[in-house]
């Protein structure tokens, strides 16, 4: 419940602040994340903010649902759009921190964590003037993951 809060904060944090900012196209999104070679499954929570045309920075937060233990994934990353209009095509590059708690395990490896790079391509289908229907492939050679991200933008401004 903590993490779900947690992650509603951080959404709202992100608008607000694209909102400060008073400049650019500010998104929200929701999506669910699959990683290849963890076998993680898990929902993500996050924003977008346009910083100049085409440039963005994505910053978002992820639960994992694990068969045991707890996991989680933090992530902010800059995002160039190739092409914008119905059809968009990104290139992403970024930093993650992914944090997993393991049960069963002795107690000086119970909590496991990783810093790294995020480096991945996203694409995004325009289904009304709000609601884009996107998903984004990203490598992580600190874990050695590549992660799949599937979900919804809405556009708040």
């Amino acid at each position: 419940m903590k993490k779900a809060a947690l992650g509603i904060l951080f959404l709202l944090l992100t608008v607000s602040f694209g909102y400060a900012q008073g400049q650019g196209e500010v998104r929200g999104y929701y999506g669910n994340l699959y990683g290849f070679n963890s076998n993680l499954f898990g929902q993500t929570l996050g924003g977008e903010y346009f910083v100049i045309d085409r440039v963005s920075v994505a910053p978002a937060i992820g639960i994992f649902f694990p068969a045991t233990g707890k996991a989680s994934n933090l992530e902010i990353d800059a995002r160039y759009y190739v092409l914008d209009q119905t059809h968009q095509v990104y290139g992403t590059f970024g930093l993650n921190y992914r944090r997993r708690r393991l049960e069963f395990a002795l107690p000086e490896n119970e909590l496991v964590t990783n810093t790294g790079i995020n480096i991945g391509v996203g694409y995004g289908y325009k289904v009304s003037e709000e609601f884009i229907l996107g998903s984004e492939i990203k490598y992580q050679p600190h874990v050695n993951d590549t992660m799949l991200r599937i979900g919804l933008f809405y556009l708040i401004n």
